[in-house]
C-alpha cells in the first residue's frame, strides 16, 4: 500500500482505507505476497472491469 500512496502522493492511511472500501464493495481483491508477507498484491475484479468499460 505504501507504493500506491507514494505514487499518488497520498497519505498511507488514506490509501489503506480506500483500498479496504474497494475490496468490501468487490472492486479489488487483496492478497498477501507469498514471497514477502509484508507486501499486499492488488487485483481488479470483473466488477471493476465492467465499471471501467461503462465509463
Amino acid at each position: 500500500m505504501y507504493g500506491v500512496a507514494q505514487l499518488g502522493h497520498f497519505d498511507k492511511g488514506t490509501v489503506t482505507k480506500g483500498i479496504q472500501k474497494l475490496a468490501e464493495h468487490g472492486y479489488i481483491r487483496v492478497e498477501t505476497d507469498e514471497a514477502d508477507k509484508r507486501y499486499r498484491l492488488l487485483y481488479t475484479t470483473e466488477k471493476a472491469v465492467n465499471h471501467r468499460t461503462a465509463l
